[in-house]
């Protein structure tokens, strides 16, 4: 029998509300070289599942049987299919004929999102009849022997995460109609969400419809369900819990088991399991468990916006209008943004002034100090955009430096808005390709792109010794830079896109549709606060403890992506174009909510206050809640919970992640992390504990402070022979390796350090080396 290999890794995606693995996913396809490639419909026979609760921790086992059918090597179509009410859905799936071909030696995958409150702790694959327990291993060497086993034209196969909570569930082999089972064991903590203490099941089944069955075929085919599903739930600690899965059912479990089953399961959405509140008025849960004689507990709170005290944000701005006529388009933007600026950023309690600059350094202020832009100050305001003329030429850096010292360190800190239309400066490369003289290109490109850096900086410096926080409508991406600096951002660009406010509509400055009519309603996206473009996240965030005694502490906030709407403009308007603007889709929740995730260890009873600081939407705030921390649980899985939200934190940090620290967590607490993989394979076939030596070489193994020369020692690893897999394998960190001489080929120099590692090959006749370098 060939090896059994089951595989866990991630594709990048959008955090979603619904954290969990798609039993429906499930797909399987040809992998192996030389076999035609063709797509499998594959039917999940069953689906198994035990969930077993203890103090709050959420174990839930599951146990999934499938079987791949035939395959079609056609082409992807989408097919519309006859309905009553219009507009009729596409049916799209792999064309074939007739019934589909059976295959062998099939890779079946599927893929899963279970964010930061879930980890795998146990997987199983049974290899016949024999259920086989997947073993850990370092990552780079369970790649590499997957690789071995199934010699994949595609991406290496194994059970595995690169962070962030994203999987994909690989198989190998499979075959066209035989069965094959495998079992994820899934911990998670059941956590505070609007007063209840609960968490998210780890499972569900979309709504799908199997692939199309053949090239004439039009028309809805089946949907893809569950053949059986069942579920036994209990708890270990003998309180009650409550389960709600919609799909397959509802009740309550103690030591007492909750037992459910249902066949034919098309669609299985998000179930919860929940349980008592708090014991303490106003407490948060805590999920708590024990492993070798030490406690562990998890806590959840939402940041939201609405329940936070926030510093109060400047209430002085300046719209300042820098732009030259270099084309028609520009002055007639700037006139528009200017007015929207001012009606949006200045109404009471704000105040702000209208500037123009003569891009010489130079400012003309409409009114003589900062107004509540009224119907009186806006019609002023109005007239003297209508009169303004550009300038000759633009200079953004010149008038914002003459705007930030024009106005003392003394002044209080105040909002810039300004709108510019100089071009993005690049270096330009030459047209045609010479390799004698690209390196000084590159070289040449470096110093130009450093210096508008360094101007970038010194720019942000005077804003920020004037105080002055900078917004705006610009091309520049180094104006962006200086911008953030300061704790602003860019809204956009004249010659670009709007960004719009969370679930509204753009700006809307030309309309597609109705070019020559004046837009009914606009939006701008506020400056400060949660609901920014910018504020996915919370900046600087900071915790500290009190009450009873804490330590081993994780803080994690949880990730949330979103995908813009953009404004239509006139550049970007075309044939297709049927709105000019599209509403935000957010994923994660919602942009002014933000869960936070603490973790850690602990001893004795009693309550712990926890406080929380940091930078949201460029503002600072704090915020404290308090849990009770009782007696801990029996189980070791909490504990496993937290070594990988333990990792996931170090992975998100700006130091990076230690890779030998990952992988001792991940080993020790028997949990999968972004360095530590899981590997089932047929019993007798050992896990490799190194890279195996090639056929006639030798493995490199320099210590360290010693030099070795590469191409002829018998100690060392010949590089012109070696892959990147083997040079992964090589200890070479902290040498210098060089070579001097391969008479027919050149010269091969290796030198690693600090900084990293760099490869140069001199040709004979060259004057100058090839170079690759590898930075730590």
């Amino acid at each position: 029998m060939r090896t059994g290999i089951f595989r866990l890794t991630i594709g990048l995606a959008f955090v979603t509300a619904q954290a969990a693995f798609d039993v429906a996913s499930l797909s399987t396809q040809t992998v192996k070289q030389g076999q035609a490639w063709a797509n499998f419909d594959t039917k999940v026979d069953a689906l198994d599942i035990d969930i077993s609760v203890d103090h709050g921790v959420v174990t839930t086992t599951a146990t999934l049987a499938y079987t791949p059918g035939n395959g079609f090597n056609g082409n992807y179509v989408c097919r519309p299919v006859e309905c009553i009410q219009a507009p009729c859905p596409d049916i799209c799936g792999y064309e074939g004929n007739g019934a589909g071909i059976p295959g062998d030696s099939l890779e079946t995958t599927a893929w899963g999102n279970l964010g930061d409150n879930t980890a795998i702790t146990e997987m199983y694959l049974w290899v016949g009849d024999t259920k086989v327990r997947a073993e850990l291993q370092a990552r780079g060497l369970a790649s590499a022997q997957y690789e071995e086993i199934v010699k994949r034209r595609k991406d290496p196969a194994l059970l595995e995460t690169w962070g962030s909570g994203y999987y994909t569930l690989r198989i190998f082999p499979n075959r066209s109609g035989v069965q094959r089972k495998v079992q994820l064991r899934f911990v998670q903590g059941m956590e505070d969400e609007s007063k209840s203490f609960a968490t998210a099941l780890p499972l569900l089944h979309t709504l799908q419809n199997v692939y199309i069955r053949s090239s004439t075929s039009t028309s809805a085919s089946e949907m893809k369900s569950i053949g059986s599903l069942t579920l036994k739930a209990a708890s270990v600690d003998g309180k009650t819990y409550s389960l709600n899965w919609p799909g397959l059912g509802e009740g309550k479990f103690s030591s007492t088991p909750l037992v459910l089953g249902k066949s034919k399961v098309e669609e299985l959405k998000e179930g919860f399991v929940s349980g008592e509140a708090a014991a303490c008025t106003g407490c948060a849960n805590a999920w708590t468990a024990e492993r070798g004689g030490k406690a562990w507990f998890g806590v959840k709170t939402l940041l939201e916006a609405k329940n936070l005290a926030f510093e109060e944000q400047p209430k002085e701005r300046c719209v300042i209008v820098d732009v030259d006529a270099s084309d028609s388009l520009a002055p007639a933007r700037a006139r528009k943004l200017a007015l929207l600026s001012l009606k949006a950023y200045a109404q009471s309690p704000f105040t702000a002034n209208l500037a123009f600059s003569n891009g010489k350094g130079e400012l003309r202020f409409l009114f003589p100090e900062a107004a509540v832009m009224d119907a009186a100050h806006l019609a002023k305001a109005l007239e003297a955009l209508k009169a303004w003329v550009p300038v000759a030429k633009a200079d953004a850096h010149t008038t914002l430096e003459a705007f930030a010292l024009g106005r003392g360190p003394g002044a209080a800190p105040m909002a810039a808005i300004l709108i510019n239309n100089d071009p993005y400066e690049y270096y330009h490369y030459p047209v045609t390709y010479d390799p004698s003289t690209w390196a000084v290109e590159d070289a040449k490109a470096r110093e130009f792109e450093n210096l508008r850096a360094a101007r970038a900086d010194m720019l942000a410096a005077t804003l920020q010794s004037g105080h002055v926080i900078l917004f705006g409508f610009w091309n520049d991406y180094h104006l962006s830079l200086a911008a953030q600096a300061t704790g602003g951002y860019s809204m956009g660009g004249i010659y670009g896109w709007i960004y719009p406010p969370y679930g509204y509509r753009g700006v809307v400055i030309y309309d597609p549709l109705a070019p020559d009519k004046a837009p009914t309603q606009w939006y701008l996206p506020p400056l400060f606060g949660p609901g920014r473009p910018d504020a996915y996240g919370v900046q600087d965030l900071k915790l500290t403890v009190s009450g009873a005694q804490t330590s081993d502490l994780v803080l994690l906030q949880e990730n949330a992506y979103w995908r813009y709407a953009y404004m239509l403009d006139k550049r970007g308007a075309g044939p297709a174009a049927k709105s000019a603007s599209l509403p935000a889709s957010w994923y994660g929740g919602s942009p002014d909510s933000i869960a936070v995730r603490i973790s850690g260890s602990f001893q004795g009873i009693g309550k712990v206050t926890f406080r929380l600081t940091g930078l949201w939407g460029g503002l600072h705030f704090a915020k404290e809640f308090t849990a009770l921390l009782i007696s801990a649980g029996s189980g070791p899985n909490g504990a496993s919970l937290w070594s990988y939200q333990q990792v996931e934190a170090w992975g998100r940090q700006s130091t990076g992640l230690d890779v030998t620290a990952a992988q001792k967590l991940g080993m020790e607490y028997h949990v999968v992390n972004s360095q530590v993989s899981m590997l089932a394979l047929e019993p007798g076939v050992k896990l490799w504990d190194s890279l195996p030596a090639k056929a006639g070489q030798n493995q490199a193994n320099i210590p360290a402070g010693d030099s070795k020369n590469l191409g002829v020692n018998a100690g060392g690893m010949n590089l012109d022979g070696a892959s990147l897999d083997d040079l992964l394998g090589a200890e070479i960190t902290g040498v210098i390796v060089a070579h001097t001489g391969f008479p027919a080929s050149g010269r091969l120099t290796v030198t690693s350090g600090a900084g990293g590692t760099e490869f140069a090959w001199l040709l004979p006749q060259a004057t100058s080396p090839a170079r690759f370098r590898i930075l730590d």
